[in-house]
């Protein structure tokens, strides 16, 4: 009856697509015809040894499975057409170099490969729109991310070494030294989650701020040295000085993250500031705000705009949620804007 199912759901697909496991590991059954692969949760243990020729193989779907080890180099030697590989919820523990070959990847899945160790470069794959890295192990930032100027989507989770990353993820130094790196770094990037990275103090400098404009979602978690989400001045009591006279003088502020609609702070014991005091986010498009366990921050750097020299109110969607006893020991340069945010917050324990 099995049987005779399976030839059923192949003759409706057609040459164009794999959907036995039988079929995944015969290198014949990978004809040039050959459109979509889709073999979640098939109880599949490791890649065979082939190098499948599919021009026009676009999806490779092969998250929930059994994967483990390494995959061949050759297996993607001839898939250079791939749209979408997915390989999230398997036990593979690196990419073979082949996949920095893959210059037409849109989507890249590998969240939840906890032992994954080690991604290739990925400075060709300019044309990735969505990097999911969340709960791998991955020891480095994988080379080339600073090319990859279509992304959208950028997740971490990954106990990135100190040698590695230094104090600071981002930083434009890294990019402007780089050969032919394209304008823009990072400029269509739409939402960007890291969490448990442990030695990062920093994640951007400032001359990374022009490029994030797009930015609508910031999620960071569980970075227990992280201190700033965007850096200062390097003198920190010039930045105080200059800290003190915005705030004195009510003006001279930046905005930045017009797009922002979601900002995410949780357990990071040691933040003490999400941008300089020259910097703020305005709260015309902001929706969400979570704070939790970020005890040393001391400066929500929110700006409502003003109509006829009055604060105008957010939007009615904003949502505000924060310990009351942090709420209140909140350093405001301009206390108004507490005021008409505090309607807005829904305190917690």
């Amino acid at each position: 009856m099995h049987d005779l199912i399976r030839d059923m759901a192949l003759q409706i697909a057609g040459p164009e697509f794999i959907v036995g496991l039988t079929d995944f590991l015969a290198e014949e059954k990978w004809g040039r015809d050959l459109v979509k692969v889709s073999l979640m949760r098939n109880s599949i243990s490791e890649f065979p040894y082939i190098s499948p020729r599919c021009p026009k193989l676009s999806s490779l779907l092969l998250q929930d499975n059994d994967l483990c080890g390494s995959i061949p180099d050759p297996f993607f030697v001839h898939l250079r057409g791939l749209n979408v590989l997915d390989l999230s919820n398997t036990r593979i523990e690196s990419l073979p170099g082949s996949v920095s070959d893959l210059e037409n990847l849109s989507t890249l899945r590998l969240t939840q490969c906890q032992n994954l160790k080690h991604v290739p470069s990925l400075a060709k794959l300019t044309a990735l729109r969505k990097l999911d890295l969340m709960k791998s192990r991955i020891k480095e930032i994988p080379h080339g991310l600073e090319m990859l100027v279509n992304l959208r989507y950028l997740g971490l989770d990954a106990p990135i070494s100190e040698a590695d990353a230094g104090e600071v993820l981002f930083r434009e130094e890294k990019v402007a030294s780089a050969p032919a790196v394209p304008p823009g770094t990072f400029s269509r990037l739409t939402k960007f989650s890291i969490f448990r990275c442990p030695n990062i103090k920093t994640l951007f400098t400032p001359g990374l701020l022009p490029n994030l404009g797009n930015l609508e979602e910031i999620d960071v978690r569980c970075c227990e040295q992280l201190e700033e989400i965007i850096s200062g001045e390097s003198d920190e009591d010039k930045e105080g000085e200059a800290e003190e006279e915005i705030e004195e003088a009510g003006m001279g502020s930046n905005g930045i993250f017009h797009k922002l609609r979601v900002l995410a702070l949780s357990d990071l014991p040691e933040l003490k500031t999400i941008c300089n005091g020259s910097n703020v986010i305005v709260c015309d498009s902001v929706q969400q705000i979570w704070i939790g366990q970020c005890p040393k921050l001391k400066r929500l750097p929110l700006s409502l705009p003003q109509t006829n020299g009055q604060l105008s109110s957010p939007p009615s969607s904003l949502r505000i949620e924060i310990k009351k006893e942090w709420w209140e020991l909140l350093e405001w340069g301009n206390h108004d804007t507490k005021n008409v945010l505090e309607p807005y917050c829904q305190f917690f324990e």
